[in-house]
């Protein structure tokens, strides 16, 4: 298994272990409520030797509204954040949306960091 790999598995193994969500190394065909996945972002450089990975973690939102996904943000987003902290900075969490033309679908992105 490649280091970006092993780190992915990292990072899934932590987001799992957050009640009400349920993790997966890339994004499953059919998302559900509580679904989350792992995106590369970038490796760059970080030492002579070393490597700075970048990584996102999407999480599939209630769809029913705006306020409905809000709320699980507000229930699960800490919880997630100290899960991550093991295993990579989390820089930012930000909601987003994964729709396409005048589809709006509720998602939260949390990015970091990992060596």
């Amino acid at each position: 298994m490649s280091r970006l790999e092993d780190l992915r598995a990292e990072i899934v193994a932590a987001v799992d272990g957050v009640a009400g969500l349920h993790a997966f190394a890339r994004r499953p065909s059919t998302a559900r409520p509580g679904d989350a996945w792992t995106r590369w972002r970038s490796t760059e450089r970080a030492t002579a030797y070393g490597w700075l990975h970048r990584f996102a973690v999407v999480v599939y939102l209630p769809q029913q509204t705006e306020q409905s996904a809000d709320e699980f943000v507000e229930e699960h987003g800490q919880l997630l954040a100290d899960a991550l902290g093991p295993v990579m900075y989390v820089e930012e969490i930000a909601p987003a949306d994964l729709g396409s033309g005048d589809a709006t679908i509720y998602a939260l992105v949390i990015t970091g960091r990992t060596e």
